[in-house]
């Protein structure tokens, strides 16, 4: 589970992981609901490593 310091619901209803790491590897559930219907969508994030950038 995500701790809320790692994580943002963006305006748009994006989710924004800061720091993102390997253990964050795993499925998310997005849910939305109203008056008429409920609809949800799960997707599997794999998280394989970190990028390191070395500039000159």
């Amino acid at each position: 589970m995500l701790s809320e310091e790692s994580f943002q619901t963006l305006n748009n209803g994006s989710l924004r992981i800061h720091h993102l790491r390997v253990q964050d590897t795993g499925y998310y559930l997005c849910w939305a609901e109203n008056l008429v219907q409920r609809t949800y969508a799960q997707i599997r994030l794999e998280v394989q490593g970190i990028a390191i950038f070395y500039f000159n």
